[in-house]
């Protein structure tokens, strides 16, 4: 098993996690281990746009800098948000647990 199989094996089954997308870095959903697909889509459509809107203001604010991780907590879930140039990962938490 790689590396990366191994690391999102260990994600995916912490306490609390209900689902990981990672993406490319352009928007195309790569890898999900939420069963539906019309979620993984917007979740992937949202989440660049949300990522896109973040960099450009963390960057208005200071050109040297950029976002490489969101944290946002919606209801009883959490979205944590890591970004890279390559790709983006995305997980979906239980808020209660953290």
């Amino acid at each position: 098993m790689s590396e990366v199989e191994e690391t999102l094996n260990r994600i995916k089954t912490s306490v609390g996690v209900q689902g990981v997308v990672i993406l490319s870095a352009d928007g195309m959903p790569i890898r999900s281990t939420i069963a539906d697909i019309a979620f993984t889509a917007q979740l992937a459509e949202q989440g660049t746009r949300l990522v896109s809107e973040c960099r450009h203001h963390v960057r208005t604010m200071d050109k040297e800098n950029d976002a490489t991780f969101i944290r946002i907590r919606a209801g009883d879930k959490e979205y944590l948000i890591a970004i890279d140039a390559l790709f983006t990962l995305i997980i979906i938490q239980d808020s209660d647990i953290c």
